[in-house]
């Protein structure tokens, strides 16, 4: 299986991330480092248009976030592409 490099940028708006590419166990540590920045934000939006991949690693990178004590916010899911959209249904 071709593996695809997982990227993440800003928001133009900067309230959130735009991640492309695989979140796997690889690069869920980079997710939970760059989420870390919003902490005590409100709410977060995270554009997975282009993630390509995503497993147990990524989901409990996210889930994490979301369900933080210090959190004062909802983590939105903008776009997940076809190929995670099921995942996201199932949990």
């Amino acid at each position: 299986m071709e593996r695809h490099v997982f990227e993440i940028s800003r928001l133009a708006h900067g309230t959130g991330l735009k991640l492309a590419g695989d979140l796997d166990l690889h690069s869920a540590p980079q997710l939970t480092a760059a989420l870390s920045a919003f902490q005590k934000s409100g709410d977060v939006c995270l554009d997975m248009t282009e993630v390509t991949f995503i497993d147990s690693s990524g989901l409990s990178s996210i889930l994490s976030f979301a369900c933080s004590t210090e959190r004062n916010g909802k983590v939105l899911i903008v776009d997940p592409a076809a190929v995670i959209g099921p995942v996201f249904n199932i949990i």
